[in-house]
């Protein structure tokens, strides 16, 4: 793109043509310049078509992208064409950061395909446009690393289901302990040949009953609720965390809290963001999750799965065998096939 851009500033200065009238021509144009999809797959050293099917996938327009590119890049384009000295001196001082900074392996990197250059004012100045980004850019960073750890302490939380079995006694008091399921080999013929044969599949799900008043009961019935969310926020990064006499009302969630480390949150910086962007990110969590999981969808797809798998290994064991290997072998061929063109894109260059 950078390089169509700058043909056409070079032939409006030399036909010392107004640049801005450039730029409003370029963001009018009802298709992409002839010829742009082709040259980028030969400089990335893509098979041919391949951006054409990518682009074709995207909800977004191809010609937005052009757009974009206009909007974000035009004026420093422009320098880079009309004052090349310029450009080569900050080209040269962006070399002595970059070459600073490569030595920071740790260094966090975030990418957003979604560009609102084009819903702010234009004459915006650039001070408040880097004020606003700046906040825009912060809360997306802190809400995303949030909702990162509390995904990972609730599915923590799934995950203790598979080693752990619930326990109850005629008091209406529950414990919680590990338990092993049956080894994988159980469920092969005692001839199929299986590295993983050794692992344990999860424990059944104790059948329990419970009074109609148990709390216990009540506990199970909102577990990864909007209201377990909240729970989960306050035990684990809440200012002052979760008071005992909650943990007293909600048997099930302490145990399983029990299970997982109080650090599973930590760093999540939920003291420096803002009430309304927690409140945002618990709220819009747990209604994706709640819609994941409103139906019986995921369990009977993983179901289907499970049971074609062993009956195939059951019923034609041998035809599996060859069709595991086939797999196998076009991966690698694959794999080596890209390898190939990544060698040749390489020596293009």
């Amino acid at each position: 793109m950078e390089l169509r851009l700058i043909n056409r500033i070079n032939s409006c200065v030399e036909k010392r043509k107004n640049l801005q009238d450039l730029k409003k021509e370029q963001l009018a144009i009802k298709r992409l310049p002839k010829g742009l999809v082709t040259d980028t797959e030969d400089a990335a050293g893509c098979p041919p078509t391949t951006l054409e099917k990518l682009l074709k996938r995207k909800k977004k327009r191809s010609l937005i992208f052009w757009f974009d590119f206009i909007e974000t890049s035009f004026e420093a384009v422009c320098n880079k064409v009309t004052n090349p000295q310029i450009e080569t001196s900050r080209a040269e001082s962006s070399k002595t950061v970059v070459s600073e900074s490569s030595s920071k392996p740790d260094e966090i990197f975030r990418t957003c395909t979604t560009s609102i250059n084009t819903i702010l004012r234009a004459d915006i100045t650039d001070n408040v446009k880097n004020i606003f980004f700046n906040k825009i850019n912060k809360a997306i960073e802190e809400s995303s690393d949030y909702t990162l750890k509390l995904s990972i302490v609730l599915f923590a939380t799934m995950l203790s289901f598979k080693s752990h079995s619930f326990i109850i006694n005629d008091s209406d008091n529950i414990k919680i302990q590990p338990s092993a399921g049956a080894q994988l080999s159980s469920f092969f013929p005692s001839n199929f040949q299986n590295a993983d044969a050794v692992k344990k599949v999860s424990t059944p799900l104790t059948s329990l009953s419970f009074p109609s008043t148990s709390k216990v009961k009540k506990d199970f019935q909102t577990l990864f609720s909007q209201e377990h969310l909240q729970h989960i926020h306050s035990y684990y990064s809440g200012a002052e965390g979760i008071i005992k006499g909650s943990l007293e009302k909600n048997p099930v969630r302490s145990l399983l809290f029990q299970l997982i480390q109080k650090e599973a949150l930590h760093g999540s910086k939920s003291d420096s963001m803002s009430a309304s962007i927690i409140s945002t990110a618990l709220s819009q969590y747990g209604t994706n999750f709640a819609n994941m999981w409103a139906d019986k969808k995921i369990f009977l797809i993983l179901l289907n799965s499970v049971l074609e798998v062993l009956l195939r290994i059951h019923l034609a064991p041998n035809r599996y065998k060859t069709y595991l290997d086939f797999v196998e072998a076009k991966q690698k061929e694959i794999l080596a096939g890209k390898d190939k063109t990544k060698k040749k894109s390489l020596k293009q260059r």
